[in-house]
């Protein structure tokens, strides 16, 4: 599967978001919107739709949904994106929702749709929904705050679905990726890479884009 990389927007504040924004210069590939709301656990983003529809109006958007509805996000980003940007919705296999009713919605409203396991989920939980949805997003850290320390083990849930037979789904992998550790990322099996502060934290986002694509062999 091609592999891409994902900048990662975790931000607090509209104007916090204009600044990242603006880092990624004339950056049209996928990004991904962090959205906390405090409900699934204690930390909160901004993740105003309006708002950042507005500054990201042509590039492919993925919600990363840490909240206990996701369903509610995704129908106010159904509202402000265009017919013609692409969407994806990655929500956590922890959240207490029907899952299955929202891969539904996904499907009737022309959404890629993810499921994100946390470190301390054990992949079994994952095992109805295999087969039905596009991504695997797998986190590295525990969910909320950028900046952390990848935690090793979360490497072994990615070897793990990498060996589900007849793999259809994409793997990602989500917090603590750095230019240190993103090969051995990618060896386990991850095919999508999100990154916030290894990104947004450099002294030129746009290179460090460039630099870690290249590392990874990304044309």
């Amino acid at each position: 599967m091609t592999l891409e990389l994902i900048p990662a927007l975790l931000v607090n504040s509209e104007e916090h978001a204009l600044v990242q924004v603006t880092k990624l210069g004339d950056y049209s590939g996928w990004i991904q919107i962090d959205i906390l709301d405090g409900t699934l656990n204690r930390f909160s983003a901004f993740s105003d739709p309006d708002a950042l529809g507005l500054l990201l109006p042509q590039n492919p958007i993925e919600l990363h949904l840490m909240v206990s509805d996701p369903l509610l996000h995704m129908k106010e980003w159904q509202r402000v994106l265009t017919p013609s940007q692409s969407k994806r919705a990655i929500w956590h296999i922890e959240a207490m929702v029907d899952h299955g009713g929202l891969i539904e919605y996904c499907l009737n409203n022309n959404w890629q749709c993810g499921l994100a396991i946390g470190p301390n989920t054990k992949i079994e939980a994952l095992r109805p929904y295999l087969d039905r949805v596009n991504e695997i997003l797998v986190l590295g850290v525990h969910p909320g705050q950028s900046g952390q320390q990848l935690i090793p083990k979360t490497l072994d849930t990615v070897r793990a679905l990498k060996q589900h037979p007849g793999r259809q789904f994409v793997i990602g992998f989500d917090g603590g990726i750095n230019g240190q550790n993103i090969l051995d990322v990618k060896a386990a099996g991850a095919e999508r890479f999100c990154l916030a502060s290894a990104i947004f934290k450099a002294v030129s986002p746009t290179n460090t884009i460039g630099h870690l694509s290249q590392k990874l062999g990304i044309q």
